[in-house]
């Protein structure tokens, strides 16, 4: 049985002997603002595109070969947000950190906010980062807990039966 693979990818774009810059430009679609990559695509939509028998991300190859080249260990940011863009006046060159915190991840989102749940200031004075993970703590909710452990484990010393202290509900 043929199987039509037209659907699949466009005739002569891969035809065998084709240069990469063939290759490229047989899968890019220019719209009015981004150029857009019709190739593969990895599961987050990140275009990719086989070269030297290696398989690469195309932006990072389309940035490189129209731009100039990329430091090691700097990522390209997408400026348009499209992740299957490969037109490099929508990319930046930036660091790791730059990158991720301007996303839309949690931690990006998470490093925005300037004030801890109950409203103290992440500020130089109220806070500290966990050694191990590095993630940012408030000092006042710190000391408020530590103060409320002490007076439950006293009042616990004394005999008292505090039953669960986070619904209010007595031990059964």
């Amino acid at each position: 049985m043929r199987v039509d693979r037209s659907c699949i990818m466009p005739v002569g774009i891969y035809r065998r002997g084709a240069t990469v810059d063939e290759r490229f430009w047989g899968y890019v679609t220019k719209t009015s603002t981004c150029w857009l990559w019709t190739g593969t695509q990895d599961g987050r939509g990140y275009g990719q595109i086989r070269v030297d028998h290696h398989l690469v991300r195309v932006h990072r190859w389309a940035y490189a070969r129209l731009v100039g080249p990329i430091a090691v260990g700097m990522d390209i940011d997408h400026l348009c947000r499209v992740h299957n863009c490969v037109n490099p006046s929508h990319m930046e060159v930036v660091t790791r950190r730059v990158n991720v915190l301007r996303g839309i991840s949690v931690s990006a989102q998470a490093a925005l906010k300037v004030s801890c749940p109950q409203g103290h200031p992440y500020d130089e004075k109220n806070t500290y980062y966990r050694p191990k993970t590095s993630h940012r703590g408030c000092r006042t909710c710190n000391r408020q807990r530590q103060h409320l452990r002490a007076v439950a484990q006293a009042l616990m010393a004394q005999g008292v039966e505090l039953g669960n202290v986070a619904t209010g509900v007595p031990n059964a």
